[in-house]
């Protein structure tokens, strides 16, 4: 007859409630001061995990119980559906003798999987990362320099078969690599390595690309640039499988590099957005090769973390660092001005200038006269006609441009209708503010190890990335990035209004989007190649979606955002829902409807009546769809900076959240959810596991031990 639990803890001491379904109380195998054993209900189980390292047995034994007493009712036998698909994968060594075999079943509720070894569930204490690829046997008969396609997981490699390929898997889950010994086997092939769709299966074929690499073979990397989350070659027709293999290119750890520069940056920054490091990068990358310029402002409030971001790339030979800029700085007439900065700059390079604020702040005539030379500069020929010359002087050239400023150069129109349709800006995530000034706090002196360690991480990346000209942009991500140029350039255009009266001096028409759209192509070309892919994938347009919402003014995102969450709205109700005073409110919604974005109407014929506004139905789906793009940006981003700052406390979380919200993110969990650090590592496959099973197994791989994570 089995226990309560109330007669179970009562066998305790020191029982304390820690939340629903979970107490802590004394472990009684060990001289426990302080309550380390923790209690779980799990429906008709008790869960025991003792943080000391105690086993459950050796717990159960010392309370006079047995490991049965731990479940409070018998469990029902299982009835077989007969829906139930099963699946056995024979795992074999190269001479084809059986070492185990891995079995899955589908059903109604899941997948099941398990291992099986000498007719037992489970290794017998064999290591996931010993056992022989799938497939390893068919090796052995193959000529030198075969192609074979290394998948993760035995039904991708089915699908490269069928499609017909020739293909092995990995058997030990994405979070463990395989021994040298295992993938000895392949060091005379022709490796084609094809990563599952998400940032852990390319982190386990990119290790194996280490390992084959130091056995001296050159293994090539194929890429799914449309790929489904999480994706794999059983996701894609044969046709696509033979197409992706054949269009594989050599693999280059370039990607080694660029994590070093994100994880400088995490270290020293306190910046919730990597993704910056990466697009710094690209508009480098994107200006040393072919096409037009790309010129990049980054915008933050004071103290975000531009300069320091500037000027780790300011002094790299691709770079030239500019310490002002005036109307003849960069042409000149002077004798010992050598024709001004233009004729001593090197080709493609790109100006970086760490405050654009200190243009803003110049006489407007100059200020005139340096918007006016800057644009030339992008289109890429300037003349000047100077007294003391009788010839005058011509440019033409290529030079990339990045910089800094303030949300404050929103006020100023000059620089909208001179350089609007040419800086891509990029506005800064920050993070929480009292999180911020302790992160500084703490490194405060560390400064000049601080830019040291930054530039050689920049430096690094750079010389490692790839070159943009050879990465490819699908269909697919050419109507996206069609998409987010439609949706920016009509909703950047500046509307021209009488200064006094407001009233629009002519009608506008929305910029055309072919400039912004080239400039996203190559700087998503330009982020892939430091990425160390051979195309545009998703990730990069994540990235070319928050530039698209950044260059849209601020107030017309927060009124377009405002009326996205409602079908229709007044004047007064959309301008009191966007933060912005019913006069403003009022004249942005104009200047939205004059652009083509909203419609407007009264529901009464009474002049008094007021009026009503909406989306129009295309520009609702193209915001959903950038939106959408920024969430699982957004998301991404959190959890990366978890993991390379190793936080795994909850509530230290906290202080790198995003204080940009581009939408209401989710919250990270609930109390209700089960705490995953008690969870204890299995030895097998190196998995987290929640619960052993009834013979105290891992029930993923079924292996004999299974560790405690150590507190």
């Amino acid at each position: 007859m089995t226990l309560s639990l109330k007669a179970i803890l009562g066998r305790l001491e020191g029982v304390r409630q820690a939340g629903p379904n979970q107490w802590v109380a004394k472990c009684p195998v060990h001289d426990d001061q302080k309550p380390s054993l923790s209690i779980k209900l799990d429906t008709n189980r008790i869960l025991l995990h003792c943080h000391a390292g105690c086993s459950p047995e050796a717990i159960v034994s010392a309370l006079g119980l047995e490991m049965r007493d731990l479940f409070l009712s018998p469990k029902p036998a299982k009835k077989r559906s007969a829906n139930l698909k099963e699946q056995v994968w024979q795992i074999r060594d190269v001479d084809g003798n059986l070492i185990a075999e891995h079995v899955r079943v589908d059903g109604p509720d899941g997948k099941r999987m398990w291992w099986k070894r000498n007719g037992h569930k489970g290794l017998g204490g064999l290591s996931t990362r010993d056992l022989p690829l799938y497939g390893t046997e068919t090796l052995k008969d193959l000529s030198d320099n075969t192609t074979v396609v290394v998948t993760e997981g035995e039904k991708a490699a089915d699908a490269v078969r069928q499609a017909g390929l020739l293909a092995v898997g990995t058997v030990c889950g994405a979070a463990v690599t395989p021994a040298r010994e295992v993938l000895e086997p392949l060091r005379r092939f022709d490796v084609v390595l094809w990563p599952d769709a998400d940032p852990q299966g390319r982190r386990h074929m990119a290790r194996i690309a280490k390992e084959l690499m130091a056995l001296g073979a050159r293994p090539q990397w194929a890429e799914w640039p449309d790929a489904p989350p999480k994706g794999d070659a059983a996701d894609a027709e044969p046709k696509q499988i033979r197409e992706f293999v054949n269009e594989a290119r050599p693999y280059k750890p370039s990607t080694g590099s660029l994590t070093q520069a994100r994880e400088a940056v995490a270290k020293w920054l306190e910046l919730p957005d990597l993704d910056v490091v990466d697009l710094i990068l690209a508009t480098v990358v994107a200006n040393a090769h072919n096409g037009d310029p790309v010129w990049v402002l980054l915008v933050g409030p004071p103290s975000s973390a531009k300069s320091e971001l500037l000027r780790a790339v300011a002094d790299v030979p691709q770079c030239y660092r500019l310490s002002s800029l005036t109307g003849r700085t960069l042409l000149s007439g002077h004798k010992d001005a050598e024709g001004g900065l233009l004729f001593r700059i090197p080709a493609r390079s790109t100006m970086v200038l760490l405050d654009f604020g200190q243009v803003l702040s110049l006489h407007p005539n100059d200020k005139a006269l340096v918007l006016q030379r800057l644009r030339e500069v992008y289109d890429g020929y300037t003349k000047g006609d100077f007294g003391n010359r009788a010839d005058g002087l011509e440019w033409r050239g290529k030079l990339g441009f990045l910089s800094g400023a303030t949300p404050a150069i929103e006020k100023y129109t000059s620089v909208g209708a001179e350089l609007g349709d040419r800086f891509l800006f990029y506005r800064m995530r920050v993070p929480e503010r009292k999180g911020q000034a302790l992160g500084a706090i703490g490194k405060a002196g560390g400064e000049k190890q601080m830019r040291e360690e930054l530039a050689r991480a920049f430096a690094g990346a750079l010389a490692s990335a790839g070159n943009p000209d050879a990465v490819k942009v699908s269909e697919k991500a050419q109507d996206a990035i069609a998409t987010l140029a439609t949706f920016t350039t009509r909703l950047r255009t500046p509307v021209s209004r009488d200064r006094y009266s407001k009233d629009i001096d002519y009608l506008p028409e929305p910029e055309a989007p072919a400039r912004f759209a080239k400039a996203l192509v190559l700087l998503g070309k330009a982020l892939a190649a430091v990425r160390g892919k051979s195309s545009v994938t998703g990730e990069e347009l994540q990235v070319l979606a928050h530039i698209a919402l950044a260059c849209v003014p601020s107030r017309r995102m927060a009124m377009l955002n405002a009326l996205a969450a409602v079908e229709e709205g007044t004047t007064k109700a959309a301008s009191l829902a966007a933060n912005i005073s019913t006069s403003s409110g009022k004249l942005i919604l104009e200047d939205l409807m004059y652009l083509g974005a909203v419609d407007r109407w009264a529901k009464s014929d009474v002049l008094t009546s007021p009026f009503y506004w909406r989306l129009k139905p295309e520009v609702r789906e193209e915001l959903a769809f950038v939106r959408g793009l920024i969430q699982l940006n957004t998301q991404k981003q959190q959890g990366e900076i978890w993991e390379i700052l190793n936080i795994d406390d909850k509530a230290k979380r906290h202080s790198v959240v995003f204080a940009y919200q581009a939408l209401d993110d989710q919250e990270e969990g609930s109390p209700n959810e089960p705490d995953s650090d008690a969870w204890p590592t299995c030895r097998g496959c190196g998995r987290k596991v929640p619960e052993v099973n009834e013979d105290g197994l891992c029930p993923d791989c079924q292996a004999v031990e299974v560790r405690p994570n150590e507190k």
